[in-house]
């Protein structure tokens, strides 16, 4: 999963290293969605005057993500039955 900000970088970094040994069909990347951003005080922020400032929708929006990438389907056509996820603090 990547960010808006580090998504081309990323899959160049990979690309770069010839995904690292792995086959194509076994390597996919996926952006996570975007949420408005808000402060401490519960305040919407802003990037600019009429721009929202957004921010990555965190671990729980994992799932919404794989979807729209197509990739939990693909992850059914290939058998998969669950997956285990850990979320982690990056703040």
């Amino acid at each position: 999963m990547t960010s808006e900000a580090n998504d081309g970088e990323t899959r160049a970094f990979f690309a770069e290293r010839d995904r690292f040994g792995l086959p194509p069909d076994q390597l996919h990347f996926f952006t996570q969605g975007m949420l408005p951003a808000f402060d401490e005080r519960g305040r919407i922020l802003r990037s600019s005057a009429s721009q929202l400032a957004l921010s990555p929708n965190g671990n729980g929006g994992v799932y919404l993500s794989l979807q729209e990438a197509g990739l939990l389907e693909e992850m059914s056509r290939r058998g998969v039955t669950s997956v285990f996820q850990f979320g982690v603090d990056n703040v």
